[in-house]
């Protein structure tokens, strides 16, 4: 049987990819965060910084979205209007949402005005973490968090069972709720067979975009792609388009710091 993890961080990336779920939401992390990734979890050993002193610059910006799934043909939902429509059989005087799942590994995942941070130059970065993998101070199969997402609100529901449902009510006066607003108040008014839960929380960080050591003869299809060779010397920054490593059968093998998708 999967476990809530697994259900949840694989729906999350399945639905969201390259972003993988952070476990759990509420978990502090931060830019240069590295570790490893087992079964889709990050699991965090140090940050590059204050533990390796490597250096890199944040980008973020005002832009803020919001980011929603719900697992394909397994979860329904209804939008119930204030003082209008019946819950579970009573008259509700505000707005609801009901969300009933048919699945025991259906996921319902909403995060309101998402602001998105990253590492500003990973290509900068990348020659950083090659260096150190060549004096055998880096291991391959480590990550680094590379891009946040912080979330103004995050509304999470994991199912169950077959057969689960979860009604969330707005605390605020408003005609219907809607899950773009982060400053809009929900609480749980009815859950059956609810295995996972996060409602309306404030400023969790919910998504994580990785970066980390590859093979560049995973991509052969991809043109543009920037890498950092490596093939007994360090290299320079190149394209796979235009890469003799790429082009030659004498290599072994290429490596480049990049984006997971």
């Amino acid at each position: 049987m999967s476990s809530i993890v697994k259900i949840y961080t694989d729906e999350v990336y399945d639905n969201l990819k390259p972003l993988y779920a952070q476990w759990e939401p509420g978990k502090p992390v931060q830019l240069g965060d590295f570790g490893i990734l087992r079964d889709r979890t990050f699991i965090q050993l140090g940050n590059i910084q204050q533990d390796l002193g490597l250096t890199f610059t944040k980008r973020s910006d005002n832009t803020k979205d919001h980011k929603f799934f719900a697992s394909q043909g397994s979860v329904d939902l209804k939008f119930n209007a204030k003082g209008s429509v019946p819950v579970s059989g009573l008259l509700s005087a505000n707005a609801s949402l009901e969300i009933a799942f048919s699945n025991k590994k259906a996921v319902f995942f909403s995060a309101a005005d998402c602001e998105y941070v990253m590492i500003e130059d990973k290509v900068g970065l990348g020659k950083q973490i090659m260096t150190q993998y060549e004096k055998r101070k880096w291991e391959r199969e480590w990550v680094v968090v590379s891009d946040l997402i912080k979330a103004g609100a995050t509304t999470i529901a994991v199912s169950g069972g077959q057969s689960a449902s979860i009604v969330l009510e707005a605390g605020g006066d408003v005609e219907r709720i809607s899950l773009a607003d982060a400053s809009l108040g929900l609480t749980v008014k009815t859950a059956s067979n609810i295995a996972y839960q996060v409602i309306a929380e404030k400023g969790l960080i919910p998504l994580l975009g990785l970066c980390k050591i590859q093979s560049s003869f995973l991509w052969f299809n991809e043109q543009f792609r920037p890498l950092i060779s490596w093939f007994g010397d360090f290299r320079t920054v190149e394209t796979l388009e235009n890469s003799p490593l790429v082009q030659t059968e004498e290599s072994k093998e290429a490596l480049y710091f990049g984006q997971l998708k």
